[in-house]
């Protein structure tokens, strides 16, 4: 039951240069699984200048090549993300994520912790 709910709210895009990869507004996305292509990552404008210094963090954009995972949503730190070149990517938002953690909770942490392990190794 869990694999049928999961492959459900996971959207699959085909995304063409300029076009945002990780969606924002009232249903984020929770998790982005970049499987084909390259996108751009930078800080949002949201973000004051003395907070990037603190962080000692590179500013500008920094490309980031397939097979890449984005999991988590952190409202706190506001990213921008396009597409570099035509990519494909997979989807799922923090109303779904939501949804099957309260239907699934042992099975949505199980894959939810696996996501998230295999972005740290892939950082």
């Amino acid at each position: 039951a869990f694999i049928q709910w999961f492959t459900r709210v996971v959207e699959f895009t085909r995304l063409i240069p300029g076009m945002p990869v990780l969606q924002s507004g009232e249903d984020p996305n929770f998790v982005v699984v970049l499987t084909n292509g390259a996108m751009e990552v930078w800080h949002g404008e949201e973000e004051e200048e003395e907070q990037q210094q603190q962080r000692r963090e590179p500013q500008g954009r920094q490309r980031i090549e397939a097979e890449f995972i984005l999991c988590g949503w952190d409202k706190s730190r506001p990213i921008e993300t396009a597409a570099a070149e035509i990519c494909e990517v997979h989807r799922i938002s923090l109303r779904s994520a939501s949804r099957l953690a309260d239907e699934f909770p042992q099975d949505a942490t199980r894959v939810f912790g696996m996501l998230a392990a295999a972005q740290a190794r892939m950082q």
